[in-house]
């Protein structure tokens, strides 16, 4: 039994966002065609080993499409049609082989077919010898995350009403922040203010005593008595 398993270090980006779901499923992929090989042995032709492990999947509840078609576009034109052995959960390519080896073309050829169906993993599994052998294929490129197109497209049409909020937002802040500083410097400085002011105060009312007394000395010495 032997396969490639990626690391965490070498995994693409969209491939660790679904890392678990696909983790899982390839798991059951192998377990089914670990079955299969234990059950038939080597030496089958492939296409026995093909409908063994359609049969093994509905077992074990995996969703398989046997046969399936993608179309096939060269530039805006449909040239022909791609049909995989089988597709599973609608996520990965399981493509049953009886090779001696696994050779750069299998991996080229399996790249080749992700990029036309566009499904992020592919599983190349091998009876050909007497251990179970199988390869996992990353694709290159994620597919079109709608969600981040959703996001700009809001972005793009209610950015002028953003934008108006923010600075509601900001002229309040700035309002709140000339409260906070003129509170600010009543409390550290209410003291000295009420000083200054019962000073001031009190000066008031001494110049207004002495303004009094002026005024009766004034009229005392214009009627003397």
């Amino acid at each position: 039994m032997g396969g490639d398993f990626w690391t965490v270090d070498d995994r693409p980006a969209h491939v660790m966002k679904n890392d678990e779901r696909l983790k899982e499923i390839s798991g059951k992929i192998i377990g089914a065609a670990m079955e299969v090989h234990n059950c038939l042995r080597p030496g089958q032709d492939e296409k026995i080993y093909e409908r063994a492990l359609q049969v093994e999947f509905e077992l074990r509840g995996l969703r398989s499409v046997s046969q399936r078609q993608f179309p096939v576009v060269y530039k805006g034109v449909s040239v022909g049609t791609f049909i995989p052995d089988f597709v599973v959960e609608d996520l990965i390519i399981v493509d049953p082989k009886v090779v001696s080896d696994f050779t750069d073309a299998h991996t080229a050829q399996m790249l080749g077919y992700l990029a036309i169906t566009n499904l992020p993993l592919a599983l190349l599994i091998n009876f050909k010898n007497a251990r179970l052998e199988w390869k996992r294929i990353i694709a290159p490129n994620p597919r079109p995350n709608l969600l981040v197109f959703f996001i700009c497209a809001i972005c793009a049409i209610c950015g002028p009403s953003i934008r108006a909020i923010q600075v509601r937002r900001h002229n309040a802040l700035r309002t709140l922040t000339s409260s906070f500083y003129i509170r600010a410097i009543c409390v550290i400085c209410g003291p000295s203010i009420r000083v200054i002011r019962s000073q001031s105060i009190s000066v008031i009312q001494v110049s207004r005593r002495r303004g009094r007394h002026g005024k009766h000395r004034a009229q005392s010495r214009a009627y003397p008595g």
